[in-house]
């Protein structure tokens, strides 16, 4: 990838035949492509903003890039095509986008903003609930978690999310009833968690 190229984060498309890495020295994503003996990378990038990192997929391939731009935090909704990878949308977000996942049924995608929390006792970061329209993000529910989130699960059903708060050393328990998120509790870890993945 190159001695500046940072890699950020990885996945594999749903067809099993291609996967992205975030690069965030040159501000790129990147495209390999699968071959008998492994993956070549792809020498077209896609120029993705200022700073992006964090990153995820739905099962029909549309991916979101958290951009961590301190001027104009966002997030990148990317599809490849024929190919060749297609910025669709950037759409602004609150600041420090760092954690994101979308919902198991890709409906929803919830963004965690660490909003200086790691840095600033007196911040907290937030969960922002966004309805998957396309190639489009509309804003549907927000909450306050604790300080620097990190990590977010959905339940398979989708109607609970956890979000890991680094900071605080806590998870913090939300409920989604389709129109509110409902604070329902906060779990208490030894140490501050700070990545999540699930199955689903």
């Amino acid at each position: 990838m190159g001695a500046d190229s940072n890699p950020a984060s990885v996945i594999f498309l749903p067809d099993g035949q291609h996967a992205v890495v975030v690069l965030r020295g040159p501000h790129q994503l990147a495209l390999l492509n699968r071959r008998r003996d492994g993956f070549d990378v792809q020498k077209q990038r896609l120029d993705l903003g200022y700073a992006p990192n964090t990153m995820d997929i739905t099962r029909s391939g549309l991916i979101a890039i958290g951009d961590q731009d301190p001027v104009h935090p966002a997030v990148h909704l990317v599809r490849l095509n024929d190919g060749t990878l297609n910025l669709l949308g950037t759409i602004p977000v609150a600041p420090g986008p760092e954690p994101l996942r979308f919902s198991p049924d890709g409906r929803y995608l919830a963004v965690g903003a660490v909003n200086n929390s790691n840095k600033d006792p007196s911040k907290h970061g937030t969960l922002t609930l966004y309805r998957v329209d396309g190639s489009r993000l509309a804003l549907i529910a927000s909450e306050n978690v604790g300080r620097w989130p990190q990590g977010i699960m959905f339940s398979p059903d989708g109607h609970t999310l956890v979000v890991q708060n680094t900071t605080d050393k806590t998870m913090t328990v939300l409920k989604w009833d389709g129109i509110r998120l409902h604070p329902a509790g906060t779990l208490s870890m030894t140490a501050g968690p700070a990545a999540a993945a699930t199955s689903w």
